[in-house]
């Protein structure tokens, strides 16, 4: 057991998050998971189930985003839109095993500085999310190293080093770390503030599924609510994961034409106003904590 002392530097919190058996775990889920998406993926391309379905130009184009190398910054979509239910899971891990191990009753005991502690735990689970992020990548190269199996296309491992495909392999790994992170603070912030690894996974969880739904919701019904939509994290999260090819979405909030009027960068930083928001709830929550 890890108990941290006077208070953990961050390179300590690092070991510590690699060493977790929760992180091993979540990883190995996830890779499979995505091995698995990508092998349904093509095979379903591969075996049309309508003869009258899409033109032979269109499957070609498919199955080029589903063909190893060229298809690993599609896969990393996967990590921008589905990974955040591992971050989260991940996350109120990470933070609430400090209560069941019972840092935080030493900490507040010895007087440490709360404020240091959240910042500490912010750079484990940036630490982490980095690791879901680099796993999707991975297990996605893998999954389309594997396709040619089952009818995908042959490898083109000639374009692994091209200019383009660096760019767009660097430029989807950032935004999926971006999209993973976010969550991870939000998680941080609940499971902060309900001092439960259970408790902050079921806030985030439900938060992630049910606040586009609830947003969109009330702009149908309500029409004054069409002006708070531009300002909601999923509507703006769902323009960052647009910028991913091959990216998809679901939700009254994603696919509805209030999308048109936003931009990236405003979206980029209407999020980071809200992760910044989360990560002072979470110091302030810390620093009026008393456990008995």
């Amino acid at each position: 057991m890890l108990v941290s002392t006077r208070f953990l530097p961050v390179s300590a919190e690092f070991l510590k998050v690699r060493r977790l058996r929760a992180t091993r775990v979540i990883l190995a889920a996830m890779a499979l998971a995505q091995v698995l998406v990508l092998m349904g993926i093509t095979y379903s391309l591969s075996n049309p189930a309508q003869p009258q379905g899409p033109s032979p130009e269109i499957l070609d184009q498919a199955r080029l985003m589903t063909t190893f190398p060229t298809g690993i910054p599609v896969a990393l979509s996967f990590a921008a839109t589905l990974g955040p239910l591992f971050a989260i899971i991940l996350s109120a891990h990470i933070v609430g095993c400090e209560y069941s191990w019972g840092t935080m009753r030493q900490l507040i005991a010895t007087g440490q500085d709360r404020t240091r502690y959240i910042f500490i735990k912010t750079a484990g689970l940036l630490l982490a999310s980095l690791m879901i992020a680099i796993t999707s990548g991975v297990s996605g190269g893998a999954g389309l190293a594997l396709t040619p199996l089952i009818g995908g296309m042959p490898p083109q491992p000639g374009a692994i080093m091209s200019p383009g495909f660096l760019l767009s392999l660097a430029k989807a790994l950032g935004i999926a770390w971006f999209c993973l992170s976010f969550y991870s603070l939000l998680t941080l912030l609940f499971t902060t503030l309900a001092r439960s690894t259970a408790t902050g996974m079921a806030a985030g969880l439900l938060f992630f599924f049910l606040e586009g739904g609830l947003m969109g919701f009330l702009a149908h019904m309500i029409p004054a609510a069409k002006s708070i939509i531009p300002y909601t994290i999923s509507y703006n999260i769902t323009i960052i994961q647009s910028l991913l090819e091959g990216a998809t979405h679901a939700g009254p909030v994603a696919s509805n034409e209030l999308l048109a009027g936003g931009t990236p960068i405003r979206a980029f930083a209407i999020l980071l106003l809200y992760a910044a928001g989360f990560l002072r709830g979470a110091i302030e929550i810390a620093r009026r904590q008393e456990l008995s």
